[in-house]
Parts: structure tokens; C-alpha cells; sequence
């Protein structure tokens, strides 16, 4: 509901007021759930990777504990939560989970423009949008870039358009995609409640 909400071409007041009829019926609905059943939907929501063209990013699209993060970055937990204060790195907070957050283990990947990380998880910030959302933006397929999901043009996936594209422009196109990203999220969220 809400994706068709964010790609469908509006009309009138009218259909853009039936639209939002329905989200809120669907929020409602969410509202009702505990967090062990958003939790399982969640799981059953993440993006499959299964297409040859995805197959070789299936290892990028698991997480790790604060303990884990820090046994492969050769420091101690507390520097890890140093390197998350400081923007460098993010968590995310997965409900009905105990035992923290969990760290996304692409960012250790050296394909990764470091400086390009910082910029998206602050804008993820200065726009109060929770890094949990973050995640799951990285993780979802974009048709901005031909299918892949920005985590994987991220490790070096070939889009068209992006392909000749000095490093700078891509970074800039990129953070224009993340931008639109997250004025869906602040629509969406600022006029349902």
C-alpha cells in the first residue's frame, strides 16, 4: 500500500485522500501487532537476493553483534560504539530483539567509500530518521540503479548511468537517490500520525 502510495501518479485531492484512508487503516492495523509479530514480518520482508546479477553481494547482507564488529576491526566494543558516535559506522535496532544492535557488515568492506558512509548516515540523522530505516533503504532494490539495492552499488555494482560517472558525480547522484529516499520517509511518517 504505502510503496503504491509513493510511485502512483496523483490525480486530484480526492484519490490522494483515499490513498492516505488506506495507509492510516494500515497503520492501525500495525499498531495492533506486537513486537514479535513485526519482528516475523520484518524477516519475511527482507530483500532475496537470489538473481544471478545479485548472487555475488548474498555474504554483504548480514550483520554483526557489537562484540563481532569489533573482533573483525581489531578493537574493543567501546571503540566500535566510538566509531557509531562519531558517524562513521550505524546500527540497527531490530524489534523484539535482546542483546543490542546489530551492525550491518558491509561497512567494513574496503570497496565502501568511507567519506560517502559518513554523509548518508548523517543525513539519516539531521533528518531524525532511525538507522534502522537506514538499513533496510540500503538493503532495497532501487530502479534508480537498474535493480540494485544502494548497498550494492555501494561494493562496486554497474548501473547504467552511474557507470560514467566521475567518482565525485556518483556520490552526488547517489546522495540525491538517498534524498529522495528520505523525504518519502518524513512524508509518509509526517502525515500519518
Amino acid at each position: 500500500m504505502i510503496g503504491r502510495l509513493r510511485t502512483a501518479k496523483v490525480e486530484s485531492v480526492d484519490e490522494v485522500r483515499l490513498q492516505l484512508i488506506g495507509v492510516s487503516e494500515v497503520l492501525k492495523t500495525v499498531a495492533r501487532l506486537s513486537k514479535e509479530e513485526i519482528a516475523a514480518i520484518v524477516e519475511l520482508l527482507r530483500p532475496s537476493v537470489d538473481d544471478h546479477d545479485h548472487d555475488r553481494f548474498k555474504h554483504e547482507y548480514g550483520v554483526l553483534t557489537i562484540e563481532e564488529m569489533a573482533d573483525r576491526m581489531k578493537c574493543t566494543p567501546e571503540a566500535v560504539g566510538e566509531r557509531e558516535v562519531a558517524g562513521d559506522l550505524f546500527a540497527a535496532h531490530t524489534p523484539g530483539r535482546a542483546g543490542g544492535e546489530l551492525y550491518p557488515k558491509f561497512q567494513l568492506d574496503e570497496r565502501v567509500d568511507k567519506s560517502l558512509l559518513k554523509q548518508i548516515i548523517q543525513e539519516y540523522r539531521d533528518a531524525g530518521v532511525s538507522t534502522t530505516l537506514l538499513w533496510s533503504f540500503l538493503r532495497s532494490r532501487q530502479k534508480e540503479f537498474a535493480g540494485f539495492t544502494p548497498m550494492e552499488m555501494m561494493l562496486g555494482a554497474s548501473a547504467p548511468g552511474y557507470d560514467a560517472l566521475a567518482p565525485e558525480e556518483w556520490s552526488v547522484a547517489f546522495l540525491d537517490v538517498v534524498s529522495e529516499e528520505l523525504s518519502r520517509v518524513r512524508w509518509i511518517w509526517g502525515s500519518g500520525g
